[in-house]
């Protein structure tokens, strides 16, 4: 699939975090008006298998779309990430995290698991969170969340005007391109990989060997 391999989870992040910085070097100075991004590094197995593994930062209240695409632009698979600060589970309150996963296109493709985590606080020692479930072909479909943090950005330096990112076919609106386009990004995947990445309603997005920022 042409994925980040977990052990480069980290080395991903760091990218991440350069092409943020550089940005924000480049925004004016922080106003005192700021909005919290969450970043989360995750991971997608299909039967074992990963399939996507995205480092994402994002904004609560604008759900991400995630998705994968073949050399000839047709959606893999599909993950919508939306975070909730203040979320209760029974007595367990904190930041949690509800993601959908999709072979092919958002909506209309398969769906193979919906799922709910409690991001933060995480309990000490307690490694990579995840749900881990049955799809629909029988599959086991699991969703892991390597690393969660906050960070506080100038509102200003964002673009945060973006409502939806599909279209009627469950496609991320725009056609995976290099140069950013309305709050989406992406792009080819880092060689040999022939795929295609493309992310919207994030600020930054690295998912297989290749990053991007939404200016």
């Amino acid at each position: 699939m042409g994925t980040v391999p977990y052990q480069e989870a980290a080395s991903m992040r760091s990218l991440l975090n350069a092409l943020m910085l550089f940005f924000v070097l480049l925004s004016p100075a922080i106003a005192a008006d700021t909005t919290q991004l969450h970043v989360i590094s995750a991971r997608v197995l299909v039967d074992g298998e990963e399939v996507m593994a995205p480092n994402i930062r994002l904004a609560a209240g604008h759900p991400a779309y995630i998705s994968i695409s073949d050399e000839n632009k047709e959606p893999l698979y599909s993950l919508e990430v939306e975070v909730f600060p203040g979320f209760q589970i029974q007595t367990i309150e904190g930041t949690a995290l509800q993601a959908v996963i999709w072979k092919g296109p958002f909506q209309h493709g398969v769906q193979l698991t919906e799922a709910t985590l409690i991001v933060s606080p995480a309990s000490a020692g307690s490694g990579p969170m995840s749900s881990k479930q049955m799809g629909p072909d029988g599959k086991s479909v699991e969703l892991q969340v390597i690393s969660y943090a906050t960070e506080d950005v100038a509102t200003s330096s964002l673009n945060l005007d973006r409502k939806s990112c599909v279209d009627q076919q469950g496609r991320i609106e725009s056609a995976p391109q290099t140069a950013q386009n309305g709050g989406c990004c992406g792009g080819l995947c880092a060689p040999p990989s022939t795929n295609w990445y493309q992310c919207c309603n994030v600020t930054g997005c690295c998912v297989c060997g290749r990053c991007c920022i939404v200016p």
